[in-house]
């Protein structure tokens, strides 16, 4: 009931109606509680059915933006095939289903591979995750090699940081393409059927989500933040990825109430 009342007020203070928004979800953190690995995250069968429930009711202004590939997206949220972002905005599958990716440099990312690869071999509980076009150093399980795992990181690099950036997450460090951000990629579909004329709704957990809330409010949208502290000015906060899970499975019932009430 605590947590229906939370989704409820946040429900409350954003813009109406809900039909005429344009949805975008950050997974890991937001859509689903956080695991001590990758592949230990688990996906609500509810949850499956309200993000289809939503796409139907929003006309496919839904997608999801995500650090995660397109292919583990569609493993994680099968049979559902939603529009998205994956890998910060290196690759994303549009509304009509094409994909566009970024162009980077294939041989140096296999460089850094390599480079990076041996080095963190070597620190038990450091989990490497190689996406295709973005490589996740996740040390949740040895939170003290942070600070190791940084400067390797920088001097792997070196001079290569015209194509490539470290980003860093919730216990994570990410090499990415230097020209993909979550913001660009809200941008990219706004611009784009069925998304464009819409009111943007972005909501996220992490550092690597602040590009896509600073696109948001510069599109006249609105950033909700998933934390438990409510210290982050400019941004409207729920507590927790399951109040989250339950504020959006009232959502397509909201948006059934006002059919007949608004245009696209």
């Amino acid at each position: 009931m605590e947590m229906r009342k939370a989704a409820e007020t946040v429900l409350s203070s954003l813009p109406r109606p809900i039909g005429t928004w344009a949805l975008f979800l950050d997974v890991d953190g937001t859509l689903l509680d956080i695991a001590p690995t990758p592949d230990g995250v688990g996906v609500p069968t509810e949850l499956r059915q309200t993000l289809s429930a939503l796409h139907h009711g929003l006309n496919g202004a839904i997608a999801l933006v995500s650090g995660r590939s397109l292919d583990q997206l569609d493993r994680l949220f099968a049979p559902n095939s939603l529009t998205a972002a994956g890998q910060h905005g290196a690759e994303m599958r549009l509304a009509n289903g094409s994909q566009v990716r970024t162009e980077i440099s294939r041989s140096l990312l296999d460089q850094l591979r390599g480079q990076l690869g041996n080095f963190t071999a070597r620190i038990p509980g450091v989990i490497i995750e190689d996406k295709g076009l973005s490589i996740a150093f996740h040390y949740r399980l040895a939170p003290r090699r942070s600070a190791a795992i940084h400067r390797q990181l920088i001097d792997a690099l070196g001079r290569q940081r015209a194509e490539f950036r470290i980003l860093r997450g919730n216990m994570v460090y990410e090499i990415v393409p230097k020209l993909a951000d979550k913001g660009t990629a809200i941008e990219s579909f706004m611009k784009m059927d069925p998304f464009i004329g819409r009111t943007p709704i972005f909501i996220g957990d992490d550092v690597t989500d602040e590009d896509g809330f600073a696109s948001v409010r510069k599109l006249q949208g609105y950033a909700v933040r998933v934390q438990s502290e409510p210290v982050q000015l400019g941004s409207k906060i729920v507590s927790a990825a399951s109040v989250v899970r339950g504020w959006l499975a009232t959502l397509p019932d909201a948006i059934a109430r006002e059919q007949g009430n608004f245009t696209n």
